[in-house]
């Protein structure tokens, strides 16, 4: 809102740091259970409460998308002075016809428009 690049009007900044899955196969499909850590710090403009972040399960078969989810991850800020670290599990990344080299898991940050 008129505050983009203004670093005095940041009101947090977060990062995904480290992700994994573990792996279950069904009859004719696969399961993955993907788990992604990160953190939160507020910026000048921010205060503790809740923080949603829009982060997104993506996965894909070469071009072919398979499973696409926007978890709109609530994680509450209680410290004004560090970083808050949150866990995000999705453990329902279903992957028809079963899990190969090819499928490839991404998950991120939903940068689409907003509301």
């Amino acid at each position: 809102r008129g505050g983009q690049d203004d670093p005095n009007r940041l009101i947090f900044q977060a990062v995904i740091s480290d992700t994994t899955r573990t792996c279950t196969t069904n009859e004719g499909s696969g399961v993955v259970n993907v788990v992604a850590a990160g953190r939160i710090v507020l910026g000048p403009k921010g205060r503790t409460g809740a923080v949603t972040l829009p982060i997104r399960v993506v996965a894909m078969r070469g071009e072919q998308v398979l499973y696409s989810q926007l978890i709109r991850h609530q994680v509450n800020v209680a410290d004004t002075s560090g970083a808050t670290q949150f866990f995000l599990s999705d453990p329902n990344v279903v992957i028809p016809g079963g899990i190969d080299r090819s499928v490839q898991i991404v998950i991120g940050f939903d940068e689409g428009p907003g509301r």
